[in-house]
């Protein structure tokens, strides 16, 4: 009897391998068809992927350990992210937080340390500070063949890459610090997006600089691009939208609450990096967004860049991710033609949370949504959306930084459909 149980054990045990690895076929070979994301393993530092630029089939990243004390500076990656060299011989500030090319000079921007410029690809670096009375740079733009500086203390000019720098910042706000976190260009027109005062627009090289903040209704501005004359740029609140120079700005609504951390333009896609939410992406100037994060665990996403074939995204962790491009469009009209069929609220994630947290919702038809949340006693505290949206799915961040411990309720009504759930705010 014994050998026949142990018989028996065995062929059980067989049945459950051969199904196990059946399953895991199944899984692997979906996730193929379903096109994710893939880690390329690097740098594999800690530090932060903050920034990128692209130089033919050359791929640099710029990384800050900010305090957590991991080791920062640039890396190389001649084979699409498979590897990565460090390139900071000369680096003395290895938190890099912007980067740039004009022909075969590299740039890099420092937090504490200045500009520094490479002339062989990265392998020995130098500074090239002279007149830069700010050395906290974050951002860069080319105009023509010069150069601008985003810094804590406003906008810097260089005419000669990088050799002397000039201080251009009349119009700009007069405030300590002045960080100009993000630039862009148009044409020959000049854009300088602030952390706290919107976005600033220059005809003239920098010279002057007029406020272009009408509809920008959150003035914490991470990021700007352009697809031909439409302006983006990405907030603490979603992602707004000028076509006439900042004139003018519009919420372009999918990502209302979501805090944006990067953009990229890519032809006629926009794709927008969150702070926890993945990455999104638009290919009608923003009336629509969509999810395109799958398969990648961290979803705080600082940066963006692309060779025309892949797209690379780089993480709060430290890991880049890439994708064929072919494949997020391909997937995108695949989810387009397969709308939801029914109006669903999920649960909001992470929960508990602190300070923010993602609330997604499916709408199967044309109506008009709210999404409030209320406290404990039945007041409402926010408006999350309050419009008329078309068939999809959405996502937005709550932002409860200003809320103190305690539960809190979320409402989705739509037409008939009404669905309330619970959260959870932990200090």
């Amino acid at each position: 009897m014994k050998n026949v149980l142990l018989i028996k054990g065995i062929h059980t045990k067989s049945s459950q391998l051969l199904l196990f690895v059946v399953l895991l076929l199944c899984l692997l070979l979906g996730g193929t068809s379903r096109a994710q994301w893939e880690s390329t393993g690097g740098p594999g530092t800690g530090a932060a992927v903050k920034c990128f630029v692209v130089n033919g089939n050359n791929v640099f990243t710029g990384t800050w350990g900010g305090p957590s004390g991991y080791s920062g500076g640039v890396y190389l990656s001649t084979n699409e992210g498979t590897n990565w060299i460090p390139h900071n011989t000369g680096l003395a500030d290895t938190a890099v937080l912007a980067l740039n090319i004009i022909g075969e000079k590299l740039f890099a921007g420092t937090l504490t340390g200045g500009v520094y410029i490479s002339s062989n690809n990265g392998e020995n670096w130098v500074s090239a500070s002279n007149g830069l009375t700010n050395i906290n740079v974050v951002s860069f733009a080319v105009l023509d063949t010069d150069l601008f500086c985003g810094t804590y203390g406003g906008v810097f000019h260089s005419t000669d890459s990088g050799t002397s720098w000039i201080e251009v910042n009349n119009g700009l706000p007069i405030a300590s610090p002045l960080i100009v976190s993000a630039l862009a260009t148009i044409g020959t027109n000049l854009f300088a997006g602030t952390d706290a005062y919107g976005v600033f627009f220059s005809a003239d090289n920098g010279s002057n600089w007029t406020e272009v903040n009408n509809g920008l209704t959150n003035t914490r501005v991470t990021s700007l691009a352009a697809i031909g004359n439409n302006l983006f740029a990405g907030t603490f609140s979603g992602v707004f939208l000028s076509t006439d120079n900042g004139t003018t700005w519009i919420n372009t609504q999918g990502l209302a609450g979501v805090i944006v951390n990067a953009l990229i333009t890519i032809g006629p896609n926009i794709f927008a990096g969150s702070d926890g939410g993945g990455i999104f992406l638009s290919t009608d100037n923003g009336s629509i967004w969509t999810s395109v994060g799958l398969g990648m665990p961290n979803t705080t996403i600082y940066a963006f860049a692309s060779n025309g074939l892949k797209i690379f995204a780089g993480t709060l962790s430290g890991i880049v991710y890439r994708r064929n491009l072919s494949e997020i469009i391909t997937s995108l009209e695949n989810n387009q033609t397969d709308l939801p069929r029914d109006f669903t609220i999920s649960q909001n994630y992470p929960n508990p949370f602190n300070p923010s947290t993602t609330i997604t919702f499916s709408i199967a038809s044309e109506e008009f949504v709210t999404l409030k949340v209320f406290n404990s006693l039945g007041e409402e505290i926010a408006d999350l959306v309050n419009e008329t949206k078309p068939a999809g799915n959405y996502s937005i961040s709550f932002d409860a930084s200003k809320l103190s411990s305690g539960i809190y309720f979320y409402e989705l009504q739509t037409g008939s459909f009404v669905e309330t759930k619970k959260m959870i705010l932990i200090r």
